[in-house]
């Protein structure tokens, strides 16, 4: 069942446009996150799911309701935002009964839901505090469980992690996900971390100048991106230009590429003859001379310019044709100067966009 409808949705600050000609379906229950470089639009189409904003153009529906033109306050949607937006004066167990009291909720339902939400978000030693007795984990708990009590169709997250460490975000992100499917939430999450992106989401829409890019699970986003835009910036790619030479069978075609001939295995064909292509860094085998008695497609010897040890991996960066290339192995004592010889599997080079 559909919880979010988009039609047509645009979005104009004079003649800037910040959100335009979108068109989106989020299913019940669905954890979708807006995910793009600052600047992109996913704030401002948040905003405009949550009522702050009144599109342009196009229409908003809720549960099958248009709500275009409703004001926050009667759409059925709650927001998580990044800066907490706890009342300083209040504890922690009036910011959470807040907006319960504002919506006449009966108060032996408030103490239903109260007792849930502290359960469910570990707050019970908390309530007395004031939020600047509270560390900033402690206080996103609190903004989410305030959003959480109002029961809402569909919970928004405006980019909640900002504010807290590398570690911190991690354990959060894990309770923001929890919780969600605890109780069933609709969730549209708005950041610009793909890690965040990748681990919390059932799909996500990468935006890029107010469009989708690309709409997708974070297993096909990563594995298989539409876009150069799309592989830059879900995780590392090594992007570059390629020309279809020849077709192999219905499945397989060669490129010329900066790195040397490559055969491509790929269930799409090329959308031209000079196109985009990229591969994972991580999608490759490293080969020792003793294992090249017999030839393999995709070999290619390179010098090592650059290596970053990263613990579980080792980063090694080598120059083809004026361009820097990135590989990620678990061996860690190669270092600058040091010959190797690579191979990428045909399923491993992605093909994209036609070449501009």
């Amino acid at each position: 069942m559909k919880a979010i409808e988009l039609h047509g949705l645009e979005k104009r600050f004079d003649d800037f446009v910040a959100v335009q000609a979108l068109d989106l379906t989020v299913e019940k229950g669905e954890f979708l996150t807006l995910l793009g470089p600052s600047g992109c639009g996913k704030t401002t189409l948040l905003k405009l799911i949550s009522g702050f904003f009144e599109p342009t153009k196009g229409t908003i529906s809720l549960n099958g309701q248009d709500i275009t033109k409703a004001p926050p306050e009667s759409r059925d949607t709650a927001m998580c935002f990044q800066s907490y937006a706890l009342f300083p004066h209040l504890d922690v167990r009036e910011n959470l009964e807040f907006g319960l009291k504002e919506n006449r909720v009966s108060r032996e339902e408030r103490k239903n839901r109260l007792d849930d939400i502290v359960h469910h978000l570990d707050l019970g030693s908390q309530l007395e505090k004031l939020p600047n007795e509270l560390s900033g984990g402690q206080q996103q708990r609190v903004a989410l469980g305030r959003a959480l009590v109002m029961r809402p169709s569909v919970i928004l997250f405006d980019e909640p992690l900002s504010n807290l460490d590398a570690k911190l975000r991690d354990s959060v992100r894990l309770e923001i996900r929890r919780i969600q499917q605890d109780y069933g939430l609709t969730a549209i999450y708005v950041t610009h971390d793909q890690s965040e992106a990748l681990a919390l989401s059932d799909r996500v829409l990468v935006m890029n100048k107010g469009s989708m890019e690309q709409l997708a699970t974070p297993e096909d986003l990563y594995s298989r991106p539409a876009t150069s835009f799309v592989a830059d910036f879900i995780g590392n790619a090594n992007i570059m230009d390629a020309e279809v030479i020849e077709q192999k069978d219905d499945t397989h075609w060669f490129l010329e590429t900066p790195i040397g001939k490559l055969l491509v295995a790929s269930d799409k064909a090329p959308v031209a003859s000079e196109i985009r292509t990229c591969w994972r860094p991580e999608r490759i085998e490293l080969f020792s001379p003793a294992e090249l008695a017999e030839p393999k497609d995709n070999l290619i010897k390179a010098t090592v310019r650059d290596r970053s040890f990263q613990g579980g991996f080792t980063d090694l960066f080598f120059e083809a044709e004026g361009m820097s290339f990135r590989l990620q192995v678990q061996d860690a004592s190669i270092h600058p100067g040091d010959e190797i010889t690579f191979r990428i599997a045909p399923e491993g080079i992605i093909l994209l966009e036609a070449k501009a």
